[in-house]
């Protein structure tokens, strides 16, 4: 150990000066990170939540005045163009009635924010499920 240690008082006085100062250093840039990951992830989920609800009130508000070929094909490419959200509208369709049997598919539940966002934001009932390598979400 001596040998790592310096031997004069000037490289133990340095030793003792910049031990501390690095490892200030290093918990402050953990914790600064941590904090702004955090933030980062609650905001994203706030804005495709939003997003999605603001989807689904248009849906409700299209749905009286346009055929449903018409009004799918409007929000499709709206949603495309504007949000690069590909968005798929399935009248009737339960959740309940979706298969989630593709072996590339997993429940999210690393997405708490997300979900929680979402639970907010609409009344009605929702799964999440993504791709990791191909990097994209499905609600």
């Amino acid at each position: 150990m001596k040998r790592f240690v310096p031997q004069t008082l000037f490289g133990r006085s340095l030793l003792i000066i910049i031990t501390p100062a690095l490892l200030l250093q290093l918990l402050v840039a953990i914790f600064f990170f941590d904090r702004h990951w955090g933030e980062m992830t609650e905001r994203l989920a706030q804005a495709v939540s939003g997003e999605i609800a603001m989807a689904l009130e248009e849906i409700d508000l299209t749905s009286l005045t346009l055929p449903y070929n018409e009004q799918s094909k409007l929000l499709q490419e709206s949603y495309q163009s504007h949000l690069h959200m590909n968005f798929f509208w399935e009248p009737g369709m339960q959740l309940s009635d979706y298969k989630y049997g593709d072996s590339n598919f997993k429940f999210v539940s690393e997405v708490d924010s997300l979900h929680d966002e979402l639970s907010r934001r609409i009344q009605q009932d929702f799964a999440i499920r993504f791709n990791r390598d191909q990097k994209w979400y499905e609600v």
